[in-house]
């Protein structure tokens, strides 16, 4: 399976876009990297480690 990934910036809201959006869980994939490297440099905040619903072992 392949991905492609379009970067143009998007405006609206989700249901303007919703035959093309897919989601894609990738954590402990091989686009995990990508993820992290794109929250970085997009998100409001940065990225300092996972972030979301934390399991406590």
């Amino acid at each position: 399976m392949s991905y492609r990934f379009d970067m143009t910036p998007r405006a609206g809201t989700l249901v303007d876009y919703a035959d093309s959006v897919r989601l894609v869980k990738v954590d402990e994939t091989k686009l995990e990297a990508f993820w992290d490297a794109l929250v970085a440099k997009y998100h409001y905040i940065g990225y300092e480690g996972q972030f979301g619903c934390a399991s406590s072992t």
